[in-house]
């Protein structure tokens, strides 16, 4: 059996358990990329994530990943301040505009993002950060 073969789908009744303990002894980034693009746990994709430094593999999960929490746990990781001023703006959850926001210090798009975003939990957010980077 191959390392691949933990992560199909339906190969193992306890998949869920087998892919926990696959990704908390691989140290392989290939592998844990794949694992972080390809479990269908999100808790065992946060536990890979954790374990990439890969900018460019960060981004591309926070921008593509399905589950907010797997979203989450890419952003923050990124330090890529254009991407998540991007992800802040753009973003269809507010959870996750939120955790992207708690990294930004632009000012002026804190500001912005306080002024117009149309949640008010992400307007509070960035005027958390605002207040955190001693704007007035």
């Amino acid at each position: 059996m191959s390392f691949f073969d933990i992560f199909k789908k339906g190969f193992f009744p306890e998949r869920h358990e087998k892919e926990l303990e696959a990704v908390k002894i691989e140290n392989n980034f290939e592998k844990l990329v794949y694992i972080a693009r390809n479990s269908s746990f999100s808790d065992v994709r946060i536990e890979a994530i954790k374990k990439i430094s890969d900018e460019d593999v960060l981004v591309d999960i926070a921008y593509n990943d399905s589950n907010r929490e797997v979203r989450k746990a890419a952003i923050k990781k990124i330090s890529d301040e254009d991407v998540l001023v991007d992800i802040a703006s753009n973003d269809s959850n507010s959870e996750v505009r939120k955790e992207a926001i708690k990294k930004i210090s632009r000012v002026h798009v804190l500001d912005s993002i306080y002024r117009k975003d149309s949640n008010r939990n992400v307007r509070e957010t960035a005027k958390n950060r605002l207040e955190e980077l001693n704007w007035e």
